[in-house]
């Protein structure tokens, strides 16, 4: 299969994030350049220290969480609504309410976890800010149910 990013960008206008590190080897930074220049859609381009495999730095995972939002605009969960109404949690029991701090936890592990195994540079990995997640979600640290 035979792909050229760079005949596909010009006619392509899906919203997109670029993401590169300024010592990648495997894939040279001039070929994201490339291809951010001729991408006719709504673009970021996000470029950081590192390689590869490196591990991402929090602000790349801070801009992605804020591209996601932007891009897909998720629901506002209102309050004293239950959670389940919105979203299937299947056999998962956890209450009546969810306390969104409790998956922000979940969810940051599962993130470290992933960045370890699939990492292979030295250095630490890092997690996006609970104060960017935390902006995104404004009145929602507490329980579904509260007030």
């Amino acid at each position: 299969m035979d792909l050229n990013c760079l005949q596909a960008a010009p006619k392509t206008f899906i919203p997109a994030l670029f993401g590169h590190g300024n010592d990648d080897e495997f894939v040279q930074p001039h070929h994201s350049d490339l291809i951010f220049e001729s991408y006719a859609g709504d673009k970021n381009i996000i470029k950081f220290d590192g390689d590869h495999n490196s591990t991402r730095p929090r602000i790349f995972f801070d801009s992605v969480c804020i591209f996601f939002y932007d891009v897909l605009r998720p629901p506002r969960i209102p309050r004293g609504r239950r959670f389940e109404k919105y979203y299937s949690l299947r056999d998962t029991k956890i209450g009546s309410v969810v306390n969104e701090g409790l998956l922000y936890d979940l969810i940051s592990n599962m993130r470290t976890a992933t960045i370890d195994a699939a990492s292979s540079s030295s250095a630490l990995p890092t997690i996006a800010s609970e104060s960017m997640i935390r902006n995104m979600t404004y009145g929602y640290g507490e329980p579904a149910d509260s007030k």
